[in-house]
């Protein structure tokens, strides 16, 4: 109960009633109130299997991040209430948006660039600063939606304010990652459009997951009461076990393929 309500005041500090055009559906229905239902830290293992780059490695950038500071106190507290430690110069607790069998899937498995959607930086795993932001690719028009907070190693940082970049601009920026010059590239579309602003990540191992929440949102306040947290623990059980069970089917069907493959060596 303590850690939602700490992952409450996150939402409201992070939240920005702001449309882009990733999100589908009008302007009218940007989401203003977001209210989280279930929060679950991510196990030890779930948290070396994302990768987490070596902690105390110093980075080009002065300052101890580029959020701002009050929702840096906020992320804070919140690792505090998990028993984690601090943010590290050079690292943002950052929102990942996606659907629940999805996180739950990066849960299980980690982050995987190859899976990833194409975005203004290429393939790259991508975070947003903004609930608001997140919350475009969380599941919008289903009545609960999913996100992941994770802490994300991003110094030496690959700055980009341009609106539209070019391929080789892109490709600049990419190049610094791939090389380590860079550990991130910061697309800031709040400085050239007042929108928000992204990071793009193409090293996992800089991606530690931290907490899975399940969250309601709205325009307006909410009128009905939050579901009983059982309803909402089971939710998140039941599309584990779906996770589970179709791992499992991928893995049995492999294991008849190689048979197959044995047996017609014969």
């Amino acid at each position: 109960v303590a850690m939602q309500g700490v992952v409450a005041a996150m939402m409201k500090a992070t939240s920005r009633a702001k449309w882009t055009r990733d999100r589908n559906g009008s302007r009218d229905e940007v989401p203003r109130f977001f209210e989280p239902l279930y929060v679950e830290l991510m196990s030890t293992a779930s948290r070396r299997v994302a990768g987490g780059a070596p902690r105390g490695q110093s980075g080009d950038c002065a300052g101890e991040g580029t959020g701002p500071a009050e929702t840096r106190v906020v992320a804070d507290a919140l690792l505090a209430a998990g028993g984690r430690p601090a943010l590290e110069h050079g690292e943002e607790l950052l929102w990942h948006g996606t659907g629940i069998q999805a996180a739950l899937s990066i849960e299980r498995g980690g982050f995987d660039v190859g899976k990833s959607q194409r975005g203004l930086a290429g393939k790259a795993i991508y975070f947003a600063e903004n609930i608001t932001k997140a919350d475009e690719y969380a599941g919008s028009g289903t009545p609960w939606r999913a996100v992941l907070l994770v802490r994300v190693k991003t110094e030496p940082v690959a700055y980009s304010a341009v609106k539209d970049p070019s391929d080789d601009e892109v490709e600049g920026l990419r190049a610094r990652c791939l090389t380590g010059k860079s550990g991130a590239i910061l697309l800031d579309r709040r400085e050239v459009s007042g929108t928000f602003r992204e990071w793009a990540v193409l090293d996992p191992r800089r991606c530690q997951l931290e907490i899975l929440v399940v969250y309601r949102a709205s325009r307006h306040r909410f009128e009905e009461p939050p579901p009983p947290a059982l309803r909402v623990a089971e939710y998140v059980l039941h599309h584990r076990h779906q996770l589970e069970q179709h791992q499992l089917r991928q893995q049995q069907l492999r294991q008849q393929q190689q048979q197959q493959q044995q047996f017609g060596n014969f």
